[in-house]
């Protein structure tokens, strides 16, 4: 009997021109991309034990259970998430900041001996990748990351505008990759439209949040064999 699916929210990283640095500042970015993503879900309330993490070697794949509310990945979780990345790159060398490409999608993933796979993982990581994507972080001079997601999760989450999101604030673009080719969503935090993705290029600060209560936070941080290390 063949290993059973199981339905799961994908969450696919990868930073931004990270091949064109030394040895020795990848490892340090890593270990600082690891620090903010642990730190930026338990904030968000998703606990990092709950979600199965396999690197990437220039960022991660995250799977996420399917109980994890869409929303909050889509909304609280970026916010923290970029609002790490920005404090970070205050007190950062140019050559050691991180800007984040980050896709969203959800589906039916399998587990064997050698990890996780699926179409819908295979999706995400088409879509991290995507051209329209890196275009609109290479234009968001002021942000730290991008985010895109799925026409499916763009159209379960955004469209209705659960948990506060605000649809207009996505632009819609069109990636064409191998397996993939379909319509895609892009927010850009700060950005009242995504630049590179229609004529409104107009800037906003970030929107204004209700105060929530940290859960989380830098005071420990994970290596990439799980174990628990103090950040520097």
């Amino acid at each position: 009997m063949g290993a059973k699916s199981r339905y799961m929210s994908i969450l696919v990283l990868d930073v931004e021109r990270f091949g064109r640095r030394s040895d020795v500042t990848q490892e340090w970015v890593r270990g600082r991309l690891y620090e903010l993503l642990h730190s930026a879900l338990e904030s968000a309330g998703i606990a990092w034990d709950a979600c199965v993490v396999e690197d990437r070697g220039d960022g991660a794949i995250l799977l996420i259970p399917a109980n994890v509310p869409k929303e909050d990945l889509t909304d609280l979780f970026i916010d923290r998430l970029h609002a790490g990345l920005r404090n970070h790159d205050r007190h950062a060398s140019d050559e050691a900041r991180i800007r984040l490409r980050v896709s969203l999608h959800a589906g039916d993933v399998v587990q064997d001996i050698r990890g996780w796979s699926g179409s819908a993982i295979n999706t995400a990581c088409r879509l991290v990748n995507a051209d329209p994507l890196r275009e609109v972080l290479a234009a968001a001079e002021r942000a730290c990351l991008a985010l895109i997601v799925s026409r499916s999760w763009h159209e379960a989450v955004v469209v209705p505008e659960r948990g506060g999101l605000e649809s207009s604030a996505y632009g819609e673009v069109h990636v064409s990759a191998k397996e993939v080719d379909e319509t895609a969503w892009v927010y850009v935090p700060g950005y009242q439209r995504p630049p590179a993705t229609d004529t409104d290029h107009v800037a906003t600060p970030p929107r204004v949040r209700k105060t929530t209560v940290r859960r989380g936070g830098l005071d420990r941080g994970f290596s990439f064999d799980g174990e628990v290390r103090q950040p520097r």
